[in-house]
């Protein structure tokens, strides 16, 4: 089996990088993967790639870890893109919750749906097309499993503008919505069985299903 690469843009996302990369040299295969990190904020970058040493190290993994400023000298030859960028980072989030609410639009959370996602994917698309079209030149097998929302609308515009059609879109709040739901129910996690069809897959829809508590994932066409 040869060693994938596998690379995160937008390393600078600390508790992104440092769970994903806690769960990934978790399995046998990954443990000596090439990662390679990227980010264009060279003191977050450099704390990504610290703690992904660390984490390395507590876990026992040997997996080769590079830092890189240049995307596209990360992306060449990767096999796996993680895309976790925030474009705009805080200053941004604060924009998109404060312009409609002058309006009197109020938001559970702005960064999915409703005006606060569509702000946040307009900021967002620019960099997903130069994304894209990297892509496309370095690494046109790659699967780009993309993390920034608004994930729907971000891995619909991935597919339309780019062409590109190995895209998955995932989030976690399936899985912690359910948690949350059982307590609040209480019922144990354990004997909770539940199916999601998400919209933020392309080309291919995944039904995740779960059966007292444990997840698995199981592809079907559109």
């Amino acid at each position: 089996m040869t060693t994938p690469k596998i690379v995160f843009v937008g390393a600078g996302s600390v508790v992104f990088t440092q769970g994903l990369l806690a769960d990934l040299l978790a399995f046998d295969e990954l443990r000596s993967a090439h990662i390679a990190l990227h980010d264009i904020d060279a003191e977050r970058l450099a704390t990504a790639h610290a703690a992904a040493l660390r984490i390395a190290d507590t876990l026992g993994a040997a997996p080769t870890l590079t830092a890189h400023a240049d995307r596209r000298e990360a992306l060449a030859d990767a096999d796996y893109v993680i895309n976790i960028v925030q474009i705009g980072m805080v200053q941004a989030t604060r924009t998109d919750f404060e312009i409609p609410a002058r309006y009197g639009v109020r938001q559970t959370i702005g960064d999915t749906l409703g005006i606060g996602g569509i702000f946040r994917a307009l900021r967002t698309f620019p960099f997903l097309r130069e994304l894209g079209r990297d892509i496309a030149e370095l690494c046109p097998e790659a699967w780009l499993l993309n993390y920034t929302n608004p994930m729907a609308m971000n891995v619909q515009y991935l597919t339309e503008a780019t062409g590109l059609t190995r895209v998955v879109g995932l989030c976690h709040s399936v899985y912690w919505t359910m948690r949350d739901l059982a307590d609040l129910v209480k019922v144990p996690y354990e004997e909770v069985s539940y199916h999601t069809r998400p919209v933020s897959t392309t080309r291919r829809g995944y039904c995740a299903s779960s059966t007292r508590g444990r997840t698995s994932t199981r592809g079907s066409t559109n």
